[in-house]
């Protein structure tokens, strides 16, 4: 009980305050090359000069540790297992993260690809529908601050993408899901995303993707849907 104590107030700590900014690259467009610019280019444009200095991000998820900060960490679960006793009786207070067998934590590179997501999501009309359209690997490098042009760095977003996948929630009296104008806490086995598709992948409806597109966890995007958000300033 010490230890996930402990852990909890370290996590707490560490996403304390304004989270890390990334640093964007600009880049300026030639007249010349205009017309050389491609639907999706000019998509992705307009979207990165919509995002809010200030992210709105899911409460439940920032409240509760579903990254590993520590460097080098070989973690593989978080897990915060209580029991609470009150007027109204005795209640089970779980959170507990576990990572795929045969792959990693998300860690502190996850957690900045996230932001980079929220980012995106932040500048979509709601309701949001799954799949997300996210852009290319290179874009999404860009937001995190990260060399677009690193083919190692796309080769980890995409690693990263699948630790987030893999990664399983158990709750029970922890997550809220927010419904009209009241709020209930869930019992379930769930994920923070369900499927990552990259391009040249099938989407759902059998078309061939352009880029990648996310399909976000059920219960997160129904918490962002219904505006169960908090102001992060990044």
């Amino acid at each position: 009980m010490g230890d996930n104590n402990s852990w909890f107030n370290d996590y707490m700590k560490a996403i304390a305050g304004t989270g890390r900014q990334a640093e964007r690259k600009s880049r300026p467009l030639q007249k010349q090359n205009e017309e050389k610019i491609v639907q999706v280019d000019k998509d992705q444009l307009e979207l990165e000069l919509g995002i809010p200095k200030t992210l709105r991000t899911e409460f439940n998820f920032l409240k509760f540790p579903f990254f590993d900060l520590a460097r080098d960490s070989k973690r593989q679960e978080i897990r915060i297992d209580e029991t609470v006793e009150t007027k109204e009786g005795t209640f089970r207070i779980l959170w507990h993260v576990t990572r795929d067998i045969k792959g990693q934590f998300p860690g502190d590179f996850e957690k900045r690809l996230h932001r980079a997501i929220e980012q995106i999501v932040n500048t979509q009309p709601k309701p949001i529908n799954n799949p997300l359209r996210l852009g290319s690997l290179r874009y999404i490098a860009r937001l995190m601050g990260i060399n677009a042009d690193s083919g190692k760095n796309r080769e980890d977003i995409q690693r990263a993408f699948r630790n987030i996948v893999k990664a399983s929630i158990d709750a029970e009296g922890t997550f809220q899901v927010k419904e009209s104008k009241r709020k209930k806490y869930i019992k379930d086995t769930f994920h923070l995303y369900d499927r990552v598709i990259l391009k040249g992948e099938e989407l759902l409806d059998n078309r061939t993707a352009d880029c990648v597109y996310l399909m976000l966890g059920s219960w997160y995007l129904k918490n962002i849907n219904n505006h169960y958000v908090v102001p992060l300033d990044w």
